[in-house]
């Protein structure tokens, strides 16, 4: 965890090109707007889509200069090898594998979105490539840069809540089984999202986040699961909803819920860790507040203005005083805030500082979501 916050930061100090991303994408303007919070990174060059048109308009919307926006990644690399820091990677997780092999190839840095890849021999393949190119590369998970997810490990790293016993996650959506008032689809996915491979779609989606903030927050390893899967919502070839039951290491249960077919649901993501001493609990959409329990039966919440926090209230977080809520976009600038430090230390030549996420992670993640995808069809526990 970097907390170097005083740390002299030069404005726009790492020029950085998007390959996709594009203003009308899900995920585009939240990575550049987190990109730009502090001050960190400056989107100079771009191939934000494949439709020629919406490229431009990407383009001139994130304020990128039109003879720096590439139709295809080729090109990019052709024109921009040497004028930029990383490349920054928000195509569809099916496209990241020959994306990010040819980036590191060239001798770019890569900042991944999650999921790295659709399998884990991908993912061997590129942890490979980039020990022997002697490459970066970084993979985005946003949750983890939310303040109170990096007090609930410190919580955990200091003792707080003793030895730990089982650990609750679930991810419920609504956005596969939603109507409008027509009865038409209230929302309709990108194609790719629509696609399963042997690890279904919603597994890369979201379950990829609930292995990494266990990971994340315990440093603890699955060594089997059980898991069960169905498809429920409005589009009926794909799998939408997974529960699984894994035990870790140190004797640690980890029960995972997720899925596109609860609704009510917009975003639930809730984690509660339960140890001897205590237990606490998190909600991404009430994020600055934690529930925190003791073995007397003593029950609290505090937020980041309670003054026994360990790192939530640090300077680096404090980008307004509390009561004025931090969210989604502040939690991913957060982890981008993280990668500053890294990129500084693989330019210098130093020690790159963990946050959270390394390639060893997202292997493990894929590693574990091919277990569970074996376990759904073999309807038996399946060992790592």
């Amino acid at each position: 965890m970097i907390d170097e916050f005083n740390f002299p930061l030069k404005m726009n100090s790492f020029r950085i090109a998007c390959l996709g991303g594009g203003y009308d994408s899900a995920i585009g303007r939240v990575h550049h707007s987190a990109m730009g919070l502090d001050g960190c990174f400056a989107v100079v060059a771009g191939c934000f889509s494949t439709d020629p048109d919406q490229n431009r308009v990407s383009a001139e919307m994130f304020g990128v200069s039109p003879d720096r926006v590439y139709h295809d990644l080729e090109d990019m690399i052709k024109h921009e090898l040497g004028r930029i820091d990383a490349v920054v990677v928000l195509t569809p997780t099916d496209q990241h594998s020959d994306q990010v092999a040819k980036l590191l190839k060239a001798g770019v840095p890569v900042i991944c979105e999650k999921a790295l890849a659709g399998n884990s021999a991908d993912i061997q393949s590129l942890k490979s490539l980039c020990s022997s190119t002697n490459g970066f590369l970084s993979v985005t998970y946003n949750y983890l840069g939310f303040p109170m997810v990096r007090e609930i490990k410190m919580m955990i790293e200091s003792g707080r809540l003793g030895r730990l016993c089982h650990i609750n996650l679930q991810m419920p959506q609504e956005g596969f089984i939603r109507l409008n008032q027509a009865t038409n689809l209230k929302f309709t996915p990108q194609p790719w999202r629509l696609v399963d491979h042997f690890v279904p779609t919603i597994s890369l989606d979201l379950g990829v986040h609930l292995h990494s903030l266990v990971s994340y927050l315990t440093g603890l390893k699955p060594k089997d699961v059980v898991a069960v899967s169905a498809k429920q919502g409005n589009f009926s070839l794909i799998t939408d909803y997974v529960s699984a039951i894994a035990n870790y290491t140190d004797d640690v249960i980890c029960n995972f819920c997720y899925g596109k077919t609860s609704l009510g649901q917009r975003n639930g993501l809730k984690l509660q860790i339960f140890g001897q001493l205590g237990s606490v609990e998190w909600v991404q959409e009430d994020s600055e507040r934690l529930r925190v329990s003791d073995q007397y039966g003593n029950v609290s919440i505090v937020d980041r203005g309670t003054q026994s926090l360990m790192i939530a209230n640090a300077k680096r977080y404090e980008r307004f005083k509390p009561g004025h809520p931090s969210g989604f976009i502040e939690a991913f600038a957060n982890y981008y805030f993280d990668t500053y430090f890294q990129l500084l230390a693989y330019r210098e030549g130093r020690k790159i500082p963990k946050n959270g996420c390394d390639i060893d992670v997202a292997l493990e993640g894929l590693l574990f979501l091919e277990a569970v995808e074996r376990s759904c069809r073999s309807k038996s526990w399946v060992t790592m």
